[in-house]
């Protein structure tokens, strides 16, 4: 039987709805702004407690994106604070997934796009910093991974799914 294919702003419509009964939950009595560290460092423009709204009471559309999610530093404190135990993270995380996986992530996969490399190439998530800084500072010019670990690490990255995400995000993005 043929189903029609959702288009990328209703399957993110659709996840918004499935997080809408936390918005029974929250109270919105601002503890989460208050120990959020990016509400609290980034100046204007995000805002947890802003946030939540949109994502607990699903409003997007015309002039509401979504894209401050990215802002979020996933470190729960929010959830830890939070009285009632709504797990706002949690619901940025599947927003996050939900709009990468529809192709959504906006400028985010180029610009994640060379630590994941690092990572699947490497072991590592960054570069190793330049010979002659290193050098200045008394480390090892090549501190590479020994080859039989590194073949443990990407055995353990091939097995976990990592490469195939990698490469999934890689053809989605066209990058």
């Amino acid at each position: 039987m043929f189903k029609p294919v959702k288009s990328k702003k209703s399957i993110v419509k659709a996840r918004l709805k499935a997080l809408s009964g936390l918005a029974d939950k929250c109270l919105q009595c601002g503890l989460c702004s208050s120990i959020c560290p990016p509400t609290r460092f980034q100046g204007k423009g995000f805002n947890i407690r802003k946030l939540s709204l949109k994502i607990l009471r699903g409003k997007t559309g015309k002039g509401n994106s979504l894209s401050e999610i990215w802002s979020c530093f996933t470190c729960f404190d929010c959830w830890k604070l939070c009285p009632h135990q709504v797990n706002l993270p949690q619901a940025i995380v599947q927003l996050r997934e939900t709009l990468a996986d529809a192709g959504l992530a906006g400028k985010l996969y180029p610009a994640v796009r060379p630590y994941l490399d690092n990572m699947a190439e490497a072991g590592r998530i960054a570069a190793v910093a330049n010979v002659w800084l290193r050098k200045q500072y008394g480390l090892a010019e090549d501190p590479s991974i020994p080859r039989e670990a590194l073949g443990k690490v990407r055995a353990l990255m091939e097995a976990s799914g990592f490469l195939a995400e990698v490469e999934r995000f890689r053809k989605l993005y066209g990058v």
